[in-house]
């Protein structure tokens, strides 16, 4: 199996599973557990939201799913037989990387962040007010529910576009409730 090969069906095994160790996953694709670390780091550099919790193992971020189209309009109207799946990878991989954001979360919602986004965490700067996180993905718009999930225990710094998409979801929510239910 080649690397984009694997790459792909470690993300679909994921996403089959809630929680499955490195040596699991060494198992499955009759692989070296340090080939599985680097592949999981390729992922997470890649922009898949993996979530790594010592001692207890790996998932995807809650909510996240393999997106089912990331072809140009190009691609999607050309026929399937000229498509190469080796060259749409590579041209993925010199796009330009993900989205990158700034926020302020107290300590203890920390310790989730470093949890939750350990493979998209750039940096981490203690600040009187909490800690500072730099993360990445590969859209912003795979922050939004999580960041949200954080209640008012998080700031988005940057970008401002965030705050807006945050703000628009959590009005959604608020007008989705507003009222008793639909009877069904």
């Amino acid at each position: 199996m080649n690397r984009v090969d694997r790459l792909l069906a470690l993300i679909l095994h994921l996403q089959s599973r809630r929680v499955v160790t490195a040596e699991e996953l060494a198992g499955h694709f009759e692989l070296s557990v340090r080939t599985v670390y680097r592949d999981l780091n390729a992922l997470g550099e890649a922009g898949v939201p993996i979530v790594a919790e010592a001692g207890v193992g790996y998932s995807l971020l809650r909510g996240y799913h393999l997106p089912p189209v990331m072809f140009t309009a190009a691609e999607a109207a050309a026929p399937r037989d000229n498509f190469d799946l080796q060259d749409h990878v590579v041209r993925m991989e010199d796009r330009e990387p993900g989205v990158t954001i700034r926020i302020r979360i107290g300590d203890r919602g920390a310790n989730r962040v470093r949890r939750e986004w350990s493979l998209g965490l750039v940096t981490e700067e203690p600040t009187p007010d909490g800690v500072v996180f730099t993360l990445t993905a590969g859209r912003l718009e795979w922050f939004v529910n999580w960041l949200l999930s954080f209640g008012p225990w998080v700031t988005v710094l940057d970008p401002p576009g965030l705050r807006d998409q945050i703000v628009a979801a959590a009005e959604a929510a608020a007008a989705h409730h507003r009222g008793p239910p639909p009877v069904s």
